[in-house]
C-alpha cells in the first residue's frame, strides 16, 4: 500500500510561486512534516495542516520575480521614462509639434471658456445673504393663461409684504430715474465746474435698506446712517473720480441734478467702492427714496396703481419660500379690483436666478447659453485628446523597430505602457505650460468683446479648477493609454522587421472617434452659419422707418425758465433748419430703438373695457413722419396748424387690425379709449415700422401730439457730416451754454439693441472656429495613420497604371464615406436645435435647406483641404521606393 501523499493542488501552487533555489529545499521539508503528521494525528490534520504552511509561505522572500532574467532598478525607471519621451518627442518633431499645439489650443480654449462661464455664473454671488433675497414680479393670467411677468410693483407692495407675510426680515425698493440727466459739480475753490449727461439707469432712488441687502463695500460715510436725510446721495468712487478727482475728502460736496423725475441739488454722504462687473446693478448715484415719494404722482396715489417700482424682500433663512409665494401670490388681487378679465398675482424670483434666469426679460446670455459653452470646451478638449490618439498611434510604423528592441532586451508590456503613459503625461504636462499661458494672453480680447473688464484668474470658481484638474488627469491617462495599448501590443518579431499587427478594418475605433468629431464639426459649422444668418437678417429687414443719416441730440436739460427754453428750443430748431446739410428737424420724447413713453391699455369705443389691448405711446411734433421717413397709409399727420383739445392720434397698422377697425380709411375718425372718459380720435395710419429691434414682435403703437421733447432727431442730407457736426455743436452750445452736448447716430443708436446677439455671434464662432482647427489636426493624424497603412496599396496601383485622380478619390472616398454617416446621424439633433434657438426671435430666418446642405459641402472642403497635402504626396510617391523592401 502506498504512503498517503500532500494535496497535488497545493504542491502544484507552491511549484508555481516559489523561487528555483528554495523550492526543492522547503518542498522536501514539507512533505517530511506531512509524513510525520500523518502517522501521529492523521490525514485529515496532515491537509489542513500541509495547505496552511503553503498559504503562510506565501511571501516576497519566496516568490520568485516576475521576469527572472533581469533585475530592474525601479527607482530610476520614471527617470528614465520621460528622458526616453523627451527623446522621441525631439526626433519626430512634426508629429510632436501637432500634438502639442493641438492640446495646448484645446487646453486655453477650454480654459478661456471656463473662465467666461465662472464669470458669468458669479454675478451678485459676493452678497453675504445672497440666498435669502428675492425680487417680488407681477404675473398677469387670462384665462388661466400666462401672457405677462415683469417686475414692476406699486410703492405700496414693499411695506404690505413687510407687514403681513410672516419670514419676510426686510424689504427695499428701487427707482430709475427714467430718463437721462445733466449732474454738475462746481468746486468753489478752483472754480471749476465738471458737467455730464447720465444715463438713466446710472441714477438710482433707493430705501435706505439697501445697503442691509447688498454688501457694496462704503468707502466713506457711516454705513448705517447713508440715504437716511432727504437730498442725500450716495456716489461710487467711479463717480468721485469722474466729477472731484482733485478732492480728498468728498462727504459734503454738493452735486446739481437737472433733469429727470425729481431735480435739485444733493450732498454727498457716502462713497462706494466701484461697482464689480459681476453684479446686476449698473448705478452710480444712489438717492433716498423719501425724495421720489415727494412728486405728486405717488402723494395722490394709493400706493398700487404706479407699478414702476422694483421691489425686493429679504427671507429669514428658515422661512419656506414656496409658502411664503403661495401667501404672497393673492396681495394684488386682494387689493385692486381690475375692470380687465387679467388677473394679476405675486411671484417672487430668487437672486441668484436674475442673470441667468430672469422670466422677465430674454437675454443672450443665459444658463441655456452657458451650458453650451461649457459643451464646446468639453468638445474642444475632448477632440484634442482625439487628435492625440490618432496622430500617436499613427506614428505605430515608425516605432516599432524600438518596440521590438525593448522587447528583445527584456522589456515588459506593463513596463511600454508606463513608457508611453509617461510620454502622454510629459506632452499633457507642457501642453498645460502653453495652454495656461495662452489663455492668459487671449482673456483680454475676450474681455473686449463681452465689453467687460476682468482678466484671467486662479481664484475665480474654484470648483471649475477642480473640475478641469481632475478632467485634465484622467484626459491624459485615456489619451496615452489606447496608443500604450496598441504600441506594446507588437509581436517581437513583427517589430523588429519594423512592421505593424495592425489590421485596417472597415469601421475600427479610429473611425468612430473621427465621426464623432466631424458630428461636432458639423454642428459647429451649422450653429455658427445659422447664428450669422440670424443675425443678418435682422439687420438687413426694412425697419418702415429710417434711422441713417439721423442724429440724434439730447435736449437741454440744465434751464431757469421752461417757456424762455422752449423759445430756445425753437430758436435752435430754426438755426438748424437753415443749415444746407440739414433737411428735417424734430422734437420728440422718444426715438426708434429707445423705450416707450407710455404703456398702457386700451379698448375701441363702443366696446366694453374687458376687450382692453396694450398699447404703447409715444409723445412726437409735426417733423417726426418726415424725420423718420415713416410711410402714412391713411388720413394725415399731425400738424401745429390743427392742433386740437380732443387728443388727435395717429396709429400704426398693427393697432388697426388688433382692435377691429377695419381698413385703414375706415379707422380714420374712430375713437380709442384708455381710462376714464378720454378718447383719442385717428387722424392717420402709419405703415407698420420696427420701434425695437427684430426680437420684439410688432405691436399696437399710437402717436402723440407734443411741441417739445426730450430728444432733437436731425435728418442730415449733406455729404460733409463732420464739418456740419461741428456747426451743430456749436450752435447748441452758443444757445445753451449751461448743458453738455450729447449725441447719437441713429443708425448706431439702433443697432445697439443686437450688441448681445452680436456678441453672443462673436464668442461662439470663435470658440467654434477654434474646435473645427483642432478637430482638423485629428483628421491630419488619421490620414497619416490610414496613408501608412495604404503606401504598399497605392503603390501597387500605380504599377498597375493607375492615375492620381483615381488615387486621390481612392483616398477621399473614406473620408467622405464618415462625413456622410455624421450627416445622417447629426441633422436631426440640428434641426431640432435650430428650431428651439430661434423660437426666441419674433422675427426669424426659415430652416431653409442652405442651413444643412452649406455646412455640409464647407466640412467636406476642410476635410479635403486637411488631408489633400498627406493625400497628393503618397499618391505622388514613387512606388519603387515603397516596394524595393518586399
Amino acid at each position: 500500500m502506498s504512503s498517503p501523499q500532500p494535496p497535488r493542488l497545493f504542491v502544484r501552487f507552491f511549484e508555481w510561486y516559489a523561487r528555483e533555489e528554495l523550492k526543492e529545499y522547503i518542498l522536501g521539508d514539507l512533505e517530511e512534516a506531512y509524513d510525520d503528521n500523518v502517522r501521529d494525528y492523521g490525514r485529515f490534520f496532515a491537509n489542513r495542516q500541509f495547505i496552511w504552511t503553503v498559504i503562510r509561505f506565501f511571501r516576497p522572500s519566496i516568490i520568485k520575480p516576475l521576469n527572472p532574467q533581469q533585475q530592474m532598478n525601479y527607482i530610476g525607471m520614471p527617470s528614465h521614462y520621460f528622458k526616453s519621451g523627451s527623446r522621441n518627442l525631439l526626433k519626430h518633431k512634426t508629429s510632436s509639434l501637432f500634438n502639442i499645439l493641438g492640446l495646448t489650443i484645446g487646453i486655453a480654449s477650454c480654459l478661456v471658456i471656463l473662465q467666461y462661464v465662472a464669470f458669468e455664473s458669479s454675478y451678485d454671488q459676493f452678497h453675504s445673504r445672497k440666498h435669502d433675497i428675492y425680487r417680488v414680479d407681477k404675473e398677469d393670467f387670462r384665462d388661466s393663461v400666462l401672457i405677462n411677468r415683469y417686475q414692476g410693483s406699486g410703492y405700496a407692495m414693499g411695506p404690505t409684504i413687510l407687514e403681513e407675510l410672516p419670514g419676510v426680515e426686510a424689504m427695499v425698493r428701487t427707482h430709475g430715474f427714467d430718463d437721462a440727466s445733466v449732474v454738475t459739480y462746481r468746486d468753489n475753490v478752483s472754480g471749476k465746474t465738471r458737467q455730464f449727461i447720465e444715463d438713466e439707469e446710472k441714477l438710482h432712488f433707493v430705501d435706505q435698506q439697501f445697503f442691509d441687502f447688498f454688501d457694496y463695500k462704503v468707502l466713506r460715510g457711516d454705513r448705517n446712517a447713508l440715504l437716511v436725510e432727504p437730498n442725500s446721495i450716495v456716489i461710487t468712487e467711479a463717480m468721485w473720480q469722474k466729477y472731484m478727482p482733485d478732492v480728498k475728502e468728498p462727504i459734503g460736496a454738493l452735486l446739481e441734478v437737472s433733469g429727470g423725475r425729481i431735480p435739485g441739488t444733493f450732498q454727498v454722504s457716502g462713497v462706494i467702492e466701484t461697482l464689480p462687473e459681476n453684479t446686476l446693478f449698473s448705478f452710480g448715484f444712489l438717492m433716498p427714496m423719501i425724495d421720489l415719494l415727494q412728486a405728486e404722482q405717488y402723494t395722490e396715489d394709493d400706493g398700487w396703481g404706479w407699478t414702476n417700482f422694483t421691489t425686493y424682500i429679504l427671507a429669514s433663512p428658515e422661512a419656506s419660500v414656496q409658502v411664503m409665494g403661495e401667501q404672497a401670490r393673492n396681495m394684488l388681487m386682494d387689493r385692486r379690483e381690475d375692470e380687465l378679465d387679467i388677473h394679476s398675482y405675486v411671484a417672487l424670483t430668487p437672486l441668484n436666478d436674475l442673470h441667468l434666469k430672469d422670466p422677465t426679460a430674454k437675454g443672450m446670455v443665459t444658463a441655456e447659453t452657458l451650458s453650451l459653452f461649457t459643451t464646446i470646451a468639453v468638445f474642444i478638449i475632448f477632440i484634442a485628446w482625439l487628435n492625440y490618439i490618432n496622430l500617436t498611434t499613427a506614428q505605430t510604423l515608425r516605432r516599432a523597430r524600438e518596440v521590438g528592441v525593448r522587447k528583445a532586451i527584456g522589456a515588459t508590456r506593463g513596463q511600454l505602457i508606463l513608457q508611453f503613459l509617461a510620454e502622454a503625461a510629459l506632452v499633457n504636462f507642457v501642453a498645460l505650460l502653453l495652454g495656461v499661458a495662452l489663455a492668459v494672453i487671449a482673456m483680454p480680447v475676450l474681455a473686449q468683446v463681452i465689453e467687460k473688464s476682468f482678466e484671467f484668474g486662479f481664484a475665480i470658481q474654484s470648483q471649475h479648477w477642480l473640475l478641469f484638474l481632475v478632467g485634465f488627469l484622467v484626459g491624459t491617462l485615456l489619451s496615452g493609454l489606447y496608443p500604450a495599448l496598441v504600441l506594446s501590443r507588437i509581436g517581437l518579431s513583427a517589430a523588429t522587421r519594423g512592421t505593424s499587427v495592425a489590421v485596417r478594418k472597415k469601421f475600427g475605433l479610429r473611425q468612430v472617434l473621427v465621426t464623432a468629431q466631424l458630428m461636432i464639426g458639423l454642428v459647429l459649422i451649422s450653429a455658427t452659419y445659422s447664428v450669422h444668418r440670424q443675425l443678418q437678417f435682422m439687420l438687413s429687414q426694412d425697419l418702415g422707418l429710417e434711422v441713417e443719416q439721423v442724429l440724434s441730440i439730447t435736449s437741454p436739460m440744465v434751464y431757469e425758465d421752461r417757456d424762455k427754453m422752449d423759445q430756445t428750443m425753437r430758436v435752435f430748431q430754426d438755426k438748424l433748419k437753415s443749415l444746407a446739410a440739414v433737411s428735417h428737424v424734430s422734437f420728440s420724447d422718444a426715438i426708434p430703438g429707445g423705450s416707450y413713453n407710455w404703456t398702457t391699455n386700451m379698448y375701441r369705443e363702443g366696446d366694453e373695457a374687458e376687450e382692453r389691448k396694450g398699447v404703447r405711446m409715444m409723445f412726437v411734433d409735426d417733423q417726426f413722419m418726415e424725420t423718420y421717413q415713416m410711410e402714412l397709409l391713411a388720413g394725415r399727420f399731425h400738424s401745429k396748424e390743427l392742433t386740437s383739445e380732443e387728443h388727435w392720434v395717429v396709429v400704426n397698422e398693427t393697432l388697426v387690425k388688433e382692435f377691429g377697425l377695419g381698413t385703414v380709411e375706415e379707422a380714420i375718425g374712430k375713437r380709442v379709449k384708455s381710462g376714464g372718459n378720454t378718447a383719442f380720435p385717428i387722424i392717420g395710419v402709419l405703415k407698420d415700422y420696427h420701434w425695437k429691434g427684430l426680437q420684439v414682435e410688432k405691436t399696437p403703437m399710437l402717436l402723440y401730439f407734443n411741441e417739445s421733447g426730450a430728444v432733437i432727431s436731425v435728418r442730415l442730407s449733406g455729404a460733409d457730416i463732420p464739418a456740419t457736426l461741428t456747426t451743430i455743436e456749436e450752435e447748441y452750445r452758443a444757445l445753451f451754454p449751461d448743458n453738455p452736448f450729447k449725441y447719437d447716430f441713429m443708425d448706431d443708436f439702433f443697432a445697439r439693441q443686437y450688441r448681445s446677439d452680436r456678441r453672443f455671434g462673436q464668442i461662439f464662432t470663435a470658440f467654434s472656429l477654434i474646435a473645427i482647427l483642432v478637430a482638423c489636426l485629428g483628421l491630419f493624424g488619421l490620414a497619416s495613420f490610414t496613408l501608412y497603412q495604404r503606401t504598399k496599396e497605392i503603390s501597387i496601383r500605380k504599377v498597375l497604371g493607375a492615375r492620381l485622380m483615381s488615387l486621390l478619390m481612392l483616398l477621399y472616398r473614406d473620408y467622405l464615406t464618415l462625413i456622410g454617416l455624421a450627416a445622417v446621424l447629426v441633422l436631426p439633433l440640428i434641426y431640432f436645435a435650430l428650431h428651439r434657438w430661434l423660437e426666441d426671435f419674433a422675427y426669424r430666418i426659415d430652416l431653409s435647406v442652405d442651413l444643412f446642405l452649406l455646412p455640409i459641402l464647407l466640412l467636406v472642403f476642410i476635410t479635403l483641404m486637411t488631408i489633400s497635402y498627406q493625400s497628393l504626396r503618397a499618391a505622388r510617391t514613387n512606388p519603387a521606393t515603397t516596394l524595393r523592401k518586399e
